[in-house]
């Protein structure tokens, strides 16, 4: 029992990147809500907090038996090991690629209570400190069961307790822990507590207790009006610039601007200045005959060694949007070395650029961000107003989101982009929203929530200022 163990934390060691715990949770979610006697389920745990990196799947369910529901639980397809199988908590492991596993636990718990656990499960622990003290203060405690109201001649209580949790009286507000004021619904444990409910995103203890705190225009994905960075097949993407730009509308997209890699991406097929131009003319082609869409002739351009971009000026003038990125695993070029922060700052003092593309260059669990000095990154592009990215590839979610919080903080405008390679990865957008609304970020400050009109009017203002402020006097 004890190998086995050891040798289940060595397959789990590690966290799983959101965008490949989300789809097993969702199709676990899933699976559990047909069983019999189900009544309700939600995801709980880091995967609702939206958190770039998974410890493990939290499950809650509402069900009249139990035991049968975990055990068919446990029993599902793709389960590779049951860890524990009980009346109200199922554990399993589901398999992950090189041979890792991932910890998914379903806990049965009653209506009453549901709120409350819902509220406790997703946590943050620090979070949840803060509301038990609230809880404190007011003479009450909250804990996964309900908020109850302590009594005055309360005997030991759930917390005093061996087995840590409520009896079932205590559930049903009549035993020892006093009674129940709050728990089938998780907005009336904030309400109670003087507090509005706040977003899961927003769990973590760093500004949702605030008392200005607001969290009403926070971010959605119904919000977004286009993607701003997509790719073609004229680089290393799968779709054509007309199937894209069909995709795109279909969505509901205002808008798409199609940014394909520069010429020294040459393992992405990157386009030379002559093919350039002539990609130029064709997104243009496919803009005037996809009606109900915008179609913005785009590039990805690289931020060479030495700081200068891949493009001449002439050509990126030619672009509607221009994406500075610095690719160092693909880039060739440039006739000196620089660091990255002085790569970032030169591209942002660039008139051309409109936004940074993914701008610590990390890739989760496989590429640290770059060591660049995003403090003077984010007063250059403040200063200047170019956007900076929330690339919203799973394996990047770049901008983090303590990043977007510091740049919201110093008034830069943020654009959330899928960098789809075919049109399936439109579907991504979502990952980027929510590490958008973790950083606190409203439909104010994402460029692509803004109508046609003024977003174009907001990125033509970088190019020619000095012209817009005197045609707005």
């Amino acid at each position: 029992k004890s190998a086995d163990g050891i040798a289940f934390l060595q397959k789990r060691g590690g966290r799983t990147p959101r965008g490949s715990a989300l789809p097993i949770a969702n199709s676990l979610a899933e699976q559990v809500r047909g069983l019999p006697g189900v009544e309700r389920v939600e995801i709980a745990g880091s995967v609702r907090r939206g958190t770039e990196t998974i410890g493990d799947i939290d499950l809650l369910c509402v069900a009249t038996d139990g035991k049968k529901v975990v055990e068919r639980f446990a029993a599902f397809d793709g389960v590779k090991r049951v860890l524990a199988s009980g009346t109200t908590k199922g554990s399993v492991t589901v398999g992950l690629t090189r041979g890792r596993e991932l910890q998914v636990d379903l806990r049965v718990v009653p209506a009453e209570s549901f709120g409350a656990a819902l509220q406790y499960f997703t946590g943050s622990k620090e979070h949840n400190v803060r509301l038990r003290e609230m809880a404190v203060k007011r003479k009450w405690r909250l804990n996964e069961y309900g908020l109850y109201v302590d009594r005055q001649d309360a005997g030991p209580t759930g917390d005093d307790r061996q087995d840590g949790g409520p009896t079932e009286d205590d559930r049903r507000g009549t035993g020892p822990t006093g009674k129940l004021i709050a728990g089938r619904r998780e907005e009336d444990i904030y309400k109670k507590l003087d507090l509005p409910w706040i977003p899961p995103e927003l769990r973590e203890d760093r500004e949702e207790f605030q008392p200005d705190a607001d969290f009403s225009n926070l971010v959605s994905v119904s919000d977004i009006r286009g993607d701003l960075h997509v790719h073609s097949t004229a680089s290393d993407g799968r779709n054509t610039i007309k199937e894209m730009a069909l995709a795109a509308k279909k969505l509901g997209y205002e808008y798409l601007a199609i940014c394909d890699h520069s010429a020294s991406a040459t393992i992405a097929n990157g386009l030379s200045i002559a093919r350039m131009w002539e990609h130029v003319a064709a997104i243009r082609e496919v803009d005037e005959e996809t009606k109900g869409i915008k179609v913005f002739v785009g590039t990805e351009c690289d931020i060479l060694p030495d700081g200068s971009l891949d493009y001449p000026d002439d050509l990126l003038a030619e672009c509607e949007v221009v994406v500075a990125s610095i690719h160092l695993a693909m880039s060739k070029g440039g006739r000196g070395k620089a660091s990255p922060t002085e790569r970032t700052l030169a591209a942002i003092e660039n008139p051309h650029v409109t936004m940074i593309g993914h701008p610590t260059g990390r890739l989760l669990g496989t590429r640290p961000a770059m060591d660049i000095d995003m403090a003077a990154i984010i007063e250059a592009a403040a200063r200047t107003g170019t956007m900076l990215e929330v690339n919203a590839r799973w394996q990047r979610l770049d901008l983090k989101d303590t990043h977007i919080r510091q740049a919201l903080e110093a008034g830069v405008t943020l654009s959330t982009n899928t960098d789809a390679h075919g049109i399936a990865g439109l579907d991504d957008m979502h990952y980027g929203v929510t590490t958008a609304r973790r950083g606190r970020a409203t439909t104010m400050d994402i460029a692509n929530c803004f109508p046609l009109g003024k977003l174009q009017k907001y990125m033509a203002q970088k190019r020619a200022p000095d012209q817009l402020s005197a045609s707005s006097s």
